[in-house]
């Protein structure tokens, strides 16, 4: 019986009319979630660096679930129909930190590496219409531009001196990507509604150029390479661009599902 009542009630809140979402030209909306990217080439790397390791040390960590957020302004030129522009921020990182020992030596081991994507994003959304109910499904789909700003920081410290190799390496490049879904907007007041969505990004970036820098050795020009070493390591970062014939040109894919939870005002 409390289960009958129980449904009932959600039912009565879901189809209920309440706060019906007003028909404005401008709003804006921000949101924000998470999203599972592939991000192959990397994470290729990570699970050949883990094969290696001896027990003990702490293994490298793949780039998956990666946080999102950004903002858009909206206009409707016809009813159910919205235009958005906007842009947003997609990070994610990896680090490890291991000793190696050599003989009575031991040297640890420093890596991190970060990826930063900044889309600028044009969408069309569409409110599909149900009569009864105050949520409102809709679909959305549209393209944007990425600059991708990517970083590998490398460090060999004997212990306890100081560092004797430090290369930092900085490499950006833009890109061009797709994005899809569906989700709902629930109306809070006339103006003010929350969104839940589910996204697809179809979005592989490439062309990375940029700089290393060490102490010891001032910098140098290189790209962003992939390809396998003669022991049968997979190699995927930095590479001078004087060794351009030995390696693949490398790749981040930022495809991926994800899941956002954002809020929208009316004008």
């Amino acid at each position: 019986m409390r289960k009958v009542q129980f449904i009932l009630a959600a039912s009565f809140i879901l189809l209920a009319p309440r706060c019906p979402a007003a028909q404005t030209e401008y709003s804006f909306r921000v949101y924000g979630g998470y999203g599972r990217v592939s991000y192959g080439d990397f994470n290729d790397l990570v699970a050949s660096n883990n094969e290696g390791l001896l027990p003990g040390n702490e293994r490298f960590s793949e780039i998956r679930w990666i946080p999102e957020f950004a903002g858009e302004v909206l206009y409707s030129p016809l009813p159910r129909v919205r235009v958005g522009v906007g842009a947003g921020i997609i990070a994610g990182s990896s680090d490890v930190s291991n000793s190696i020992l050599f003989g009575d030596d031991a040297i640890r081991y420093g890596y991190e590496h970060a990826v930063r994507a900044y889309p600028i994003l044009a969408t069309v959304y569409y409110d599909v219409p149900v009569p009864g109910t105050f949520v409102s499904p809709r679909i959305f789909a549209g393209a944007g531009a990425y600059y991708s700003r990517i970083t590998f920081d490398v460090s060999l410290d004997p212990e306890p001196d100081p560092p004797f190799e430090s290369i930092e390496s900085e490499l950006t490049t833009w890109g061009f990507g797709f994005h899809g879904g569906g989700g709902v907007y629930i109306p809070v007041t006339p103006k003010i509604a929350v969104e839940l969505d589910v996204r697809f990004r179809f979005a592989v970036l490439a062309g990375y150029e940029g700089m290393s820098r060490s102490d010891e050795r001032g910098e140098w020009d290189v790209f962003l390479a992939r390809g396998t070493l003669p022991d049968g390591h997979v190699f995927y970062g930095p590479c001078s661009v004087d060794e351009g014939d030995s390696f693949d040109e490398g790749e981040v894919s930022l495809n991926g599902i994800g899941f956002s939870v954002g809020a929208s005002i009316s004008f």
